[in-house]
């Protein structure tokens, strides 16, 4: 007996110190704010030790605690206008549990979920009235949630979400009569939303056909030689296309669904590979003798920089304008306009800007004595790539600039010399093939064009920025949306301004405005995906998992073209390849061979004559 009563004495000593460590740790989660992980520690401490009075009151305290968190989160929430958000904080504080004395506090979740729905019942009514209809719908559902059961606020939702389908649906039809793929994609995807989120070929037609009106494909060099230009090696001009199409793709991000990837014609105007070989005399210096035979020196080169710079756009909004000064004979009372006045807005843009910097060279001393040296007759070899013309970025988003890109390595050679004094070996120089320096070519080109992409861009989303909010003052809403799907899909990082247009078109930002169409097409990678990276689904149905990046991908091959006239001149006389000998014969039936033998002598006839040949067009089929 007294075995057993030590034994349960241990036993009691071993539960009441377990249940004193979760106690403790309850108390330090509850100061630390993380009421949930609290309440476990104290049901920890109650499984151990059942009836313990600190940890009921504990558990109590904490539930209390946790209740009031979010009914003060709801609070901060109405005061934000975010009554759907307050709605979901009163819904949750309501599922927590609490005990049955915590009468008061249950008062205080149902006194905030009837504000919040109160209130959001005003704010539906306010969006709908500024044809936030998809806004409104989820505002109404969200009060449906935090009132389950009550069939007048299912029913009253229901009919705000079939007002809202139809909204969509004449938007939609408006914006394809209207030619706005764009905007016709985002509000049948709205619709879809509405319709519990099911699919649409709607949607993805036209979506598609928004994409092809401004995509491109893979970036893609084509080069176009002058009349003047001489090709050495067609080879060598392909690799150098590839190589820059090759630096854009890891500079550029690859942008799918509606966007861009630039497409370059390259002018040649110029182009040079040349080595050339000029008399000259190297120093050596005498046994014995310690001179310095080279000096350095600084040479200004120019280069070009894309730079970040902040320029002034004039905008021209709508501003609503009062005067209420009295007036003699005119009752009192105020009256409004609205004026078109021109604002100053500051934008930051990227300017390809020239400059030049100072590159140290070196070279040999001149004057040296002649008694510590001796001159040997040389020759300094020089190799110059010279590539000059113009490009142009086709497409949307077009730019055009001339270019002349020159690249110059040099070295010495001279033979074997013998005098009494000093005996120079042969001394052969080290320059490299033309092929070794296209890379370095082809990273000069590579960093124009993309400093020419990315200027174009900025400026191109500045304009379309400036006829966005022009559109939007005229209220011609569909055209607006239009284009800033454009933007969007290009890349286009959404400012104050932007944000500030969606919050007027449809009541949400940016981000949460085309989440509808992000869902509805599973759109995965691309820049409308990024935006939207991180959202919960509007219409509560559960997001696909996000699919691997762009980085991850397999980066598509940039292709490179040379242009020819669409017919070559020929020169000389033409070779036995040229003039076709060894095609095979064709059986032809009589009457197409007299007629093919009537031609060729009418040939023979006029070959000594003058003829005046017609010059070949750009215009001409390369077939004909």
């Amino acid at each position: 007996m007294k075995r057993l009563l030590v034994l349960l004495a241990l036993l009691s000593l071993i539960i009441g110190c377990a249940g004193r460590e979760f106690i403790t740790r309850g108390n330090e989660l509850l100061e630390r704010g993380r009421y949930q992980e609290a309440i476990r520690a104290y049901e920890q401490a109650l499984q151990v030790s059942p009836g313990n009075s600190s940890a009921e009151e504990g558990r109590k305290r904490a539930r209390r605690e946790a209740v009031q968190s979010e009914l003060d989160k709801a609070q901060k929430a109405i005061k934000r206008k975010d009554f759907a958000g307050a709605l979901r904080r009163g819904l949750t504080a309501r599922k927590m549990p609490l005990d049955l004395d915590e009468v008061e506090l249950k008062r205080s979740i149902d006194r905030i979920i009837s504000r919040a729905a109160k209130e959001a019942e005003k704010r539906v009514d306010q969006l709908i009235a500024r044809g936030h209809f998809y806004e409104a719908a989820l505002v109404a559902e969200e009060i449906v949630l935090a009132s389950p059961g009550v069939s007048s606020r299912e029913e009253w939702a229901s009919s705000i979400k079939q007002q809202a389908q139809e909204f969509y649906k004449e938007r939609a039809e408006a914006a394809r009569s209207a030619n706005l793929p764009g905007a016709q994609a985002l509000s049948l995807a709205i619709g879809a939303q509405l319709l519990d989120g099911k699919p649409s070929a709607g949607v993805s037609e036209a979506w598609g056909q928004f994409k092809s009106q401004g995509a491109i494909g893979i970036p893609k060099i084509s080069f176009v030689p002058g009349d003047s230009v001489t090709i050495p090696d067609e080879q060598l001009l392909i690799e150098l296309g590839e190589t820059v199409g090759e630096a854009l793709i890891k500079e550029l991000p690859v942008i799918k669904d509606g966007g861009v990837i630039p497409a370059f014609t390259v002018g040649i105007e110029e182009l040079k590979f040349e080595t050339a070989a000029t008399p000259t005399k190297i120093p050596y210096p005498y046994p014995g003798v310690r001179i310095k035979l080279r000096e350095t020196y600084f040479q200004d080169v120019k280069f070009r920089e894309l730079v970040t710079v902040t320029e002034t756009q004039i905008r021209i909004e709508k501003k609503e304008m009062r005067d209420c000064a009295p007036r003699p004979g005119k009752p009192r009372g105020c009256r409004t306009w609205v004026e078109d006045i021109e604002v100053e807005v500051p934008v930051k843009v990227k300017r390809e800007v020239e400059r030049v910097r100072k590159e140290e060279r070196e070279r040999f001393k001149q004057d040296l004595p002649a008694d510590k040296v001796l001159y040997v007759d040389a020759e300094e070899v020089s190799q110059a790539w010279l590539l000059g013309g113009s490009w142009t970025l086709e497409g949307v988003i077009a730019n055009q600039k001339e270019f002349k890109i020159e690249l110059q390595k040099s070295d010495f050679r001279h033979p074997a010399v013998e005098t009494d004094r000093l005996t120079v070996l042969a001394d052969e120089d080290t320059l490299v093939e033309a092929t070794a320096m296209s890379s370095d070519i082809a990273k000069e080109l590579s960093d124009r064009l993309l400093a020419g992409w990315q200027e174009a861009r900025d400026s191109w989303f500045v304009d379309s920025q400036n006829k966005l909010l022009s559109l939007a003052n005229d209220k011609k809403w569909l055209e607006a949306q239009n284009i800033a799907l454009e933007m969007l899909s290009r890349g286009f990082t959404p400012d104050a301004t932007f944000e500030g247009f969606f919050e007027k078109a449809f009541g949400q930002p940016a981000a949460r405005a085309v989440l509808p169409l992000v869902d509805t097409l599973d759109l995965r990678v691309g820049p409308l995906a990024q935006l939207t990276d991180g959202l919960s689904s509007s219409a509560g149905i559960p997001r696909r998992p996000k699919m691997p990046s762009v980085a991850d991908k397999e980066i598509p091959k940039p292709t490179a073209e040379i242009v020819k006239p669409a017919i070559p001149e020929l020169e000389g006389d033409a070779t036995e390849e040229e003039t076709g000998d060894d095609v095979p014969e064709v059986e032809m039936d009589p009457d197409t061979q007299e007629d093919v033998e009537a031609f060729l002598d009418e040939g023979e006839d006029t070959e000594d004559e003058d003829t005046d040949i017609p010059e070949s067009t750009d215009d001409a089929d390369p077939s004909e």
